[in-house]
């Protein structure tokens, strides 16, 4: 018996991105047939890229992200809690997770319209835009997460002045201004960090 999908209808890439919906639906009744486990054997055997989608729970007890560190143990108001650590290592600013995140309720605005030219002692207040501007100097935070000294002091040494940050719930997005020519800054930063900075060791 031939799948739904093993017609003309779907014969070509253009076809079925016409009416993905529907191949979707097709796909997700056909992945219920089987375990992940029977899934992934069959998709090694016929060298199909693939793998498992985690669960919360599956994710902390997996091997590979155990091996390397990932996660961190902190405490917080409701006892030891593990949380996802920062994936990326540097030499002298390492990282890690300072705490648990905030609890619900009003949070002191740690972002300011004001540039670094501004007075230092002017009340930050969030922009109405959404957008996050901190002075480079005083140390940028947006969403809870820091920028490392080493690389405001890299934006500095470029005559970077203004960090803006979007906020955003999965990760948060950096731009750059300098006297509204920031971004043409932008490679040479990179290629100086990519220099200064040593690889990831691996576990």
């Amino acid at each position: 018996m031939q799948p739904p999908w093993a017609c003309d209808r779907y014969a070509t890439l253009e076809q079925r991105a016409r009416q993905i919906d529907t191949v979707y639906g097709l796909v997700a009744q056909t992945m219920r047939e089987r375990t992940t486990a029977e899934w992934l054997t069959l998709f090694r055997k016929l060298e199909i890229p693939a793998a498992p989608i985690r669960t919360p729970d599956g994710l902390f007890d997996d091997p590979h992200l155990n091996a390397v560190g990932l996660f961190e143990t902190v405490d917080s108001p409701h006892g030891r809690m593990r949380f996802p650590g920062v994936p990326t290592w540097f030499s002298h600013t390492p990282g890690r997770v300072a705490g648990p995140a905030p609890e619900l309720g009003p949070i002191p605005p740690r972002c300011s319209r004001k540039s670094a030219r501004a007075d230092a002692k002017a009340p930050d207040t969030p922009s109405k835009t959404g957008f996050c501007v901190c002075s480079a100097r005083k140390g940028a935070l947006s969403m809870g997460v820091p920028v490392y000294q080493r690389i405001l002091d890299l934006f500095e040494a470029e005559g970077v002045n203004t960090l803006f940050g979007i906020p955003d719930p999965n990760f948060v997005h950096m731009f750059l201004e300098a006297d509204r020519r920031g971004w043409r800054w932008w490679p040479r930063i990179t290629r100086r960090a990519r220099a200064s900075w040593p690889t990831r060791p691996h576990a």
